[in-house]
């Protein structure tokens, strides 16, 4: 890993926090407004409104959990690689002794959305999309149900990564201290 990437630390935590800040905030909006609103109306109209929405949230909610996941994983490299070579060890020392780890943990959290999603929402996602789907039944009704269940792990998934993401950068300042 190249000295440099160690100079886009701070953008790299940045934009881990402001793309899985977006990702929990759409995750929290469904959650608390779009779901239930979906589930007071109608079966036919809710599993309508459902299938619009997915498609055009899918992509962009996939887009920010790889960006926020692999922005936290790199700022980890980068740390651990500034924490661990000759010059840096010898020369400076932070206070809080960051070695990145929870950087780690966080873009892990958010990273875990995705296999979570493509193993327990994708067969309900599947069900909701199939054309052959009986609109009117309690079956899809119950669909819609299980859907909003599953998709509260994620919102506390991302939200439990934007959290440690928040307080690595704004609760543990880092100090620099030369060491003689």
């Amino acid at each position: 890993m190249s000295s440099r990437l160690c100079d886009y630390i701070p953008i790299l935590k940045g934009l881990a926090l402001v793309s899985g800040s977006i990702f929990a905030g759409i995750a929290v909006y469904i959650r608390q407004v779009e779901h239930p609103a979906r589930l007071s109306i109608p079966n036919e109209q809710a599993v309508d409104n459902w299938r619009v929405s997915f498609n055009r949230a899918m992509p962009l909610q996939v887009s920010l959990a790889i960006m926020s996941s692999l922005s936290a994983a790199i700022t980890w490299a980068a740390i651990y690689t500034r924490n661990h070579s000759e010059i840096t060890t010898r020369a400076i020392k932070h206070s809080c002794n960051c070695d990145g780890w929870m950087w780690l943990i966080g873009g892990g959290l958010m990273a875990s959305v995705i296999p979570f999603t493509l193993w327990k929402l994708a067969p309900v996602n599947r069900k909701l999309l199939d054309q052959s789907l009986d609109k009117y039944s309690e079956e899809t009704r119950s669909l819609l149900i299980k859907w909003g269940e599953l998709h509260n792990v994620r919102v506390l998934l991302s939200f439990s990564a934007m959290s440690i993401f928040f307080v690595k950068l704004f609760v543990n300042q880092h100090h620099v201290v030369l060491v003689k």
